[in-house]
């Protein structure tokens, strides 16, 4: 009776070791990867000391079209074009033109680094890969209209600069971009006989876009 009863703790001991490698065999449960941050397409205005509403022109629309990437968490790249169509096109009859269609282009790259998300999620504000504080840097091409010509642009100037901004949805399909940016610019200096050249400047913006985006 003493033996079985101490024979029934090692039969025990066996059978565990016995089903040891057995489990040990088991392929553990692999998690589904991460579906891809899909870029994110926008459609709105714009209105920036870059892009203004009113000039010798008249007045005009700045519409832009642009596309964000994230090339990895907190880090994104952008791309944006901007033209600005004039309302109410203007004769001046004494140049013998009238005022063109598009009154500037712009195209820009760039790319942005959203800081803070970790603590934003904590505190219970919205987070995600387009959205939150930003910072940038960015570089910006701009065309305008050729005097006394019909439609054609030229190459006006270039800005490189740094951003601080914060973009956030507005309900399903909207966004707001509101940013500050400054940096160095190659602006057209005009001289005797309406010859130019351009000089190294400054360059300040403050700007907002609002614009649809693909949910």
């Amino acid at each position: 009776m003493r033996v079985n009863t101490l024979a029934a703790p090692v039969v025990l001991a066996l059978s565990l070791l016995a089903a040891t490698p057995t489990l040990a065999q088991t392929p553990a449960a692999t998690l589904p990867p991460a579906a891809p941050i899909r870029p994110l397409l926008k459609l709105g205005l714009v209105v920036g000391n870059e892009h203004a509403i009113s000039s010798y022109h008249g007045i005009s629309v700045p519409v832009f079209v642009g596309l964000e990437q994230q090339l990895t968490p907190g880090w994104t790249l952008t791309l944006n074009g901007t033209s600005s169509w004039h309302l109410g096109r203007r004769d001046f009859s004494n140049l013998g033109y009238r005022s063109p269609l598009v009154t500037q282009l712009s195209f820009d790259a760039g790319i942005r680094h959203y800081y803070h998300q970790a603590r934003r999620q904590e505190r219970g504000y919205r987070t995600g890969p387009y959205q939150g504080p930003y910072v940038g840097l960015q570089t910006r091409t701009i065309f305008s209209p050729i005097p006394s010509s019909n439609n054609q642009l030229r190459y006006d100037y270039s800005t490189i600069s740094l951003l601080w901004g914060t973009q956030r949805r507005l309900g399903g399909h909207g966004l707001l971009d509101a940013y500050l940016s400054g940096g160095l610019a190659n602006p057209r200096v005009y001289g005797v006989e309406n010859t130019y050249q351009h000089r190294l400047g400054i360059s300040l913006e403050a700007g907002v876009k609002l614009s649809l985006i693909r949910p």
